[in-house]
């Protein structure tokens, strides 16, 4: 269900040289890209320090927007440039690769996948879910230490409309980077949000999932799926999967295009929408004041996110009268509230120390 193609500028080699500038080829290029961080660029929980998935309900993040969910803890993980040195894509400073820790044969409900959700308002010009609903392309690059053929899939918030597809690696493309596109028809059946803080949809690859939960490639199906059918289990210890270059695009004409590469700062804007880490020079001096419990210390205004995230205070703040830490009052889309714990009826003062600083999450 997918096209072979040798590199990210041999993509164009599907179009005729006409078309490379044709008015539908300008209006696929002009079309953004669905997926927030395609590139792998921006890293801000992690950085480049290698993930292990910790099984069902244990969320990892090796790059921004894009988790690693499995079915059994501590079998693969990921890591943001992994190998960089030897498998960096010519196009792409960045990528992702995931590692199969042990040699795992799925069970039929099993699953092990990189993940990455859309959020509503991005994706609400496709139409999902009309009769006007909008094909998509799919184009990824990737690189294997083994042959096969990568599952994944497209599915719904609810989960019960799913679309497989299979992305193949030939014997003679074995740890080499090629480009993979999938042409998939809008999906004119089922609920597909598209607000503000919601999951649109959702896209992952598969590198092992059982027989439940895998089905036909190539076609709308209900329920939730997680692979194709038949793809190859690449959960054989030591196998790696390299990943870069994701874009997820309204393709009404069936075009393959080049990727629509920014800056890290914009790709970094785009990331903060949904989680953001806020940290503060050494030695700041934040607060000074008598003070008891819930008085308020600072208010932190950040761009616009999603929706209200969960705020944390993190890292070991330096205050005297062995007052307990700060804690959040109170988050919204757009700032947060940060108090003192505990009272005191001593001059307080609270300094950041090299690690000091807030998270917010707003991650779909």
């Amino acid at each position: 269900s997918s096209l072979r193609v040798a590199d990210s500028t041999a993509a164009t080699d599907a179009l005729t040289d006409s078309s490379l500038l044709s008015e539908k080829y300008r209006e696929t290029l002009a079309e953004p890209n669905l997926i927030v961080n395609g590139a792998m660029a921006v890293s801000q929980e992690n950085l480049a320090v290698a993930v292990t998935c910790g099984g069902v309900g244990d969320v990892k993040y090796p790059v921004d927007v894009f988790h690693l969910v499995g079915s059994t803890a501590s079998v693969f993980q990921a890591q943001q440039d992994m190998d960089s040195a030897t498998v960096g894509h010519p196009e792409f400073p960045h990528h992702v690769g995931l590692t199969a820790l042990s040699s795992v044969t799925p069970g039929v409900s099993d699953y092990y996948v990189l993940r990455a959700h859309i959020e509503g308002v991005r994706m609400a010009k496709l139409r999902w879910g009309t009769p006007q609903a909008r094909p998509v392309g799919l184009v990824i690059r990737i690189r294997a230490t083994s042959a096969g053929t990568l599952g994944g899939t497209i599915r719904n918030s609810a989960v019960n409309r799913s679309y497989p597809f299979t992305l193949t690696i030939g014997a003679d493309e074995v740890n080499t980077w090629v480009t993979r596109y999938v042409h998939i028809p809008g999906d004119t059946s089922g609920t597909w949000l598209t607000g503000e803080g919601t999951i649109g949809l959702r896209v992952q690859i598969s590198i092992g999932a059982g027989s439940a939960v895998s089905g036909a490639a190539g076609a709308w199906a209900a329920g939730s799926l997680q692979s194709a059918a038949g793809a190859t289990n690449f959960m054989v210890s030591g196998t790696k999967v390299y990943i870069t270059g994701v874009d997820l695009y309204a393709d009404d004409y069936g075009i393959i295009r080049q990727f629509p590469h920014k800056t890290y700062p914009e790709y970094l804007q785009e990331c903060q929408r949904y989680y953001r880490k806020r940290g503060f020079a050494t030695n700041d001096i934040i607060a000074t004041a008598y003070m008891s419990a819930g008085t308020e210390l600072f208010t932190v205004v950040h761009q616009d996110m999603c929706k209200a995230p969960t705020a944390i205070v993190v890292g070991t703040w330096l205050v005297t009268n062995t007052v307990a830490q700060p804690v959040v009052q109170n988050s919204n889309a757009t700032s947060v509230t940060v108090k003192a714990a505990a009272s005191t009826s001593n001059l307080t003062m609270f300094r950041t120390a090299a690690d000091s600083g807030l998270t917010l999450d707003a991650r779909l």
